[in-house]
């Protein structure tokens, strides 16, 4: 039972890492888009005199942007920037107390009985809050940023779990 509560703990610690390295790319990408916009916005409309005989291309420059400007607010990732760090904050909460219990769990205070009722405990307030904001949103399966979230995990328990698990750490980072 110990090692289901480790394997949980660590996968929960790994969620949390894969929400932030998401709401990181959302942010740049509302970046990008935000400076891009203003850009040829700005861009169209000051060299609008100049380039009077190329008037329709500007034309059609200052159409595109007002029309990216529009469905830009209707994109998926505007309400993820704004959900990703409330759910981030509400699932660290609870990762926080899985891993001061863990102490108890790893030092075997409580028999299995009672380790399978605090980890279903967590698991399902875990569970309950990634519905509540992911209930009508899925975030796609990027490679790269659950290869990222993979490394931060080892380095987070290499770095602050070291000593008291490290067999567990090994056993569970490498798999």
């Amino acid at each position: 039972m110990k090692q289901r509560y480790w394997d949980k703990m660590t996968q929960f610690k790994f969620e949390i890492l894969l929400f932030n390295e998401h709401f990181s790319r959302y942010v740049l990408i509302n970046r990008i888009i935000i400076i891009v916009l203003a850009v040829l916005s700005s861009g169209a409309v000051g060299t609008w005199a100049i380039w009077k005989q190329y008037d329709i291309i500007w034309a059609v420059i200052v159409a595109a942007t007002q029309i990216i400007s529009i469905v830009n607010e209707f994109l998926p990732y505007k309400k993820r920037i704004e959900e990703i760090p409330k759910l981030i904050a509400e699932l660290n909460t609870i990762y926080n107390k899985m891993e001061e219990e863990w102490y108890n769990v790893n030092a075997q205070k409580y028999d299995d009985a009672n380790v399978n009722k605090i980890l279903y405990k967590y698991i399902a307030n875990w569970d309950k809050i990634q519905n509540n904001y992911l209930k009508s949103d899925a975030l796609p399966d990027k490679k790269k940023l659950t290869s990222k979230a993979s490394k931060l995990q080892q380095e987070y328990f290499s770095c602050f779990l070291i000593g008291d698990v490290e067999n567990e750490t090994e056993q569970t980072i490498t798999q």
